[in-house]
């Protein structure tokens, strides 16, 4: 199978145990069987201080399909004390579900130019860049992809610039590398302003009431040349009051999965959450932990790994754009969003812990929490996210202006 990923893009399991927490593991009808006749659930704990050894199955519906009996503190039941998978340590890796041996990849089904697998921010590894790169991973990815496809079987969706504006592959491949080429500008603002201006050009009304065709011959046109060496300079603008506001809502679901994460479910939790989508409007003086008035004043360190990062993440979307269930202006558009999400929760961490600027380890500890929305990738939930993120040009100017 052709399979399209961010080669550049760096991953080693650092067995942390981040993803056997906070997440729902799926397993097919077969994996379930096949567990169930390894004995598995004599490895399974029903809470954190228990023993191990579960008369009940570990295996319940959900959602038409089986997942994992998570504890009440939401982590997956065959975890240890020592944070290891006991079915990893007692029965082999291969009989792990392929949910967990696929993490923090996501396989989807693309649009004209093959799958396209991703490699979420929300596994620590992938956050530091650590490990080999993708790209000398290249025959393990492909066998995983195979397998997952396997069971997995998608449909792929129809390629779109936006809701409803068909693209062609051949128009989305120009856009990729223009988008890339951007990328490397001298400083990450320039970058960030280079992406805006393209983008917004590409979904105003003058390009998208074109017809499919012409629509996608102005695109291969005004990439090439917005993406070549002659391009004109750019500089990022204030995003509109509406699109500010709106990242309130986008903000507010990456603190809430935050807070799903680290604290069981139950009535307080629920209190917690409602406590939080008034703090995150500016209504109520904060949870917990989270002040987000604490980030005003606090800088963004003049760190080139820190802008390395972000670079990074940002041409990881523009790699994969057009392999999802959004069009590929809210693809961007999104990871602009958790970008500025994870810049405000770093600067929230420096200001609370009494320093003026935000470092890399607290861009990376943002990244991880904004990446958990990588999961919410369809229903209503998602288009709710897409229109919080905005449009592609304004989640842009807001990422350049939260970086500062």
């Amino acid at each position: 199978m052709s399979l399209r990923f961010d080669a550049e893009q760096r991953f080693a399991c650092g067995s942390c145990a981040r993803c056997c927490r906070g997440h729902e593991i799926a397993v097919t009808a077969a994996e379930a069987e096949a567990l169930r006749a390894a004995r598995a659930g004599r490895f399974f704990r029903e809470g954190d201080g228990a023993d191990e050894g579960s008369e009940a199955d570990p295996f319940v519906a959900k959602g038409g399909g089986l997942v994992i009996r998570r504890r009440a503190d939401g982590s997956c039941g065959f975890l240890s004390p020592d944070g290891r998978c006991r079915i990893h340590e007692a029965l082999g890796a291969k009989q792990k579900p392929l949910t967990c041996r696929m993490f923090p990849f996501a396989l989807r089904p693309g649009t004209g130019s093959g799958a396209v697998l991703v490699a979420s921010h929300a596994c620590p590894s992938v956050a530091r860049g650590e490990g080999p790169r993708l790209g000398d991973q290249a025959k393990e990815l492909q066998r995983l992809a195979r397998e997952w496809e396997r069971e997995h079987p998608a449909t792929p969706a129809r390629l779109e610039l936006v809701a409803g504006r068909a693209l062609a592959p051949t128009a989305a491949e120009a856009l990729r590398a223009a988008l890339g080429r951007m990328l490397d500008a001298a400083t990450l603002r320039e970058a960030l302003a280079r992406v805006a201006r393209h983008l917004g050009d590409l979904t105003r009304w003058r390009a998208l009431r074109l017809g499919d065709e012409r629509r996608s011959e102005y695109v291969v046109l005004t990439s090439g040349f917005r993406g070549g060496p002659n391009a004109p300079a750019a500089a990022p603008q204030q995003a509109g009051l509406v699109s500010r506001l709106l990242f309130r809502g986008f903000l507010y679901a990456v603190l809430a999965l935050r807070e799903r994460r680290a604290n069981a479910p139950g009535a307080r939790q629920k209190l917690r959450l409602v406590a939080l989508l008034l703090h995150a409007h500016g209504l109520f003086p904060g949870v917990g932990g989270v002040r987000l008035g604490a980030a005003r004043g606090v800088l963004v360190e003049p760190d080139p790994a820190l802008d390395a990062l972000l670079r990074q993440f940002l041409r990881q979307a523009v790699e994969t754009a057009g392999g999802g269930t959004r069009p590929v202006a809210a693809e961007l558009a999104f990871a602009a969003a958790q970008a500025q999400a994870a810049l405000r929760l770093a600067r929230m961490s420096a200001g609370l812990a009494g320093r003026g600027a935000a470092t890399l380890d607290d861009l990376r500890e943002g990244l991880l929490a904004a990446a958990d929305l990588d999961q919410v990738d369809h229903g209503l939930a998602a288009r709710l996210l897409s229109f919080f993120a905005g449009a592609p040009d304004d989640a842009c100017d807001r990422l350049a202006a939260e970086r500062g």
